[in-house]
C-alpha cells in the first residue's frame, strides 16, 4: 500500500500540500496511518504504527526493481478492470 500511495503523492495525483513536499509527505504519512488498517499476522486487522520507512524504500533506487514488480501487477489489475467495464 505504500507504494501505492507513495507513487500517487509523488506524481501529484493526490497531494495535501503542493507547495512544500516535505509537509506534504509528512501529512501524507500521517492521513493513511489514521484512515488505513492492514491484514497482520494471523490475518487480523491491524493500525499502521508507522510508514516513513515503506515510504522511503518506495523512494529509493535499491528498490527500483519491487516498484517496478507492483506497476506491472498494477496495470494489469487497471487492464482487467477496463475490459470488464468495456464489456457491460
Amino acid at each position: 500500500m505504500a507504494q501505492l500511495f507513495y507513487i500517487l503523492m509523488d506524481e501529484s495525483i493526490l497531494f495535501f500540500d503542493s507547495n512544500d513536499e516535505r509537509a506534504n509527505r509528512s501529512k501524507m504519512q500521517e492521513f493513511i496511518k489514521t484512515h488505513f488498517t492492514f491484514s497482520g499476522d494471523a490475518g487480523l486487522q491491524t493500525p499502521i504504527l508507522e510508514i516513513s520507512k515503506q515510504f522511503s524504500e518506495a523512494k529509493g533506487y535499491t528498490y527500483r526493481d519491487r516498484q517496478l514488480l507492483f506497476l506491472d501487477k498494477l496495470l494489469e489489475v487497471l487492464q482487467q478492470r477496463r475490459e470488464r467495464i468495456a464489456s457491460r
